[in-house]
C-alpha cells in the first residue's frame, strides 16, 4: 500500500466518522425533543389528575355533608313534642341490666 492510498483510507475513514457524528448529533436531537414532549404531556397529565382528585373529593364531601344532614334528627319543635321525646327516653331500658348506668 503506497502513502497515497494510505492517506486515501484515512480520509476516507475520517468522513464516514464526519456522516456518522452527525447523524448521532440528529437523532440525540430528536431524541432530546422527544424526551421534552414527553415530560410536558406527563406535567399535563399530573395536573389533570390532581384536578380530577380535588373535584371527586370536594363532591364526596358534599355527599358526605347531604347524607349526614339527612338523617340527622331534628330537634323536637314545641315544648309538648319536647316532652314526649323525653318520656319516650325514660322507657328505654337503661344499661345492660335495665339498671341506671352510673
Amino acid at each position: 500500500m503506497t502513502i497515497d492510498e494510505h492517506l486515501a483510507a484515512i480520509a476516507a475513514t475520517l468522513h464516514a466518522l464526519a456522516e456518522a457524528q452527525l447523524r448521532t448529533q440528529t437523532a440525540t436531537e430528536g431524541l432530546v425533543r422527544a424526551q421534552t414532549q414527553t415530560q410536558e404531556t406527563i406535567g399535563s397529565m399530573a395536573t389533570s389528575i390532581g384536578k380530577y382528585v380535588d373535584a371527586a373529593d370536594a363532591r364526596m364531601k358534599r355527599l358526605e355533608e347531604n347524607s349526614t344532614a339527612s338523617y340527622a334528627p331534628s330537634p323536637p319543635s314545641t315544648p309538648t313534642a319536647r316532652a314526649n321525646t323525653n318520656k319516650r327516653a325514660e322507657r328505654l331500658p337503661r344499661g345492660r341490666h335495665g339498671l341506671k348506668p352510673g
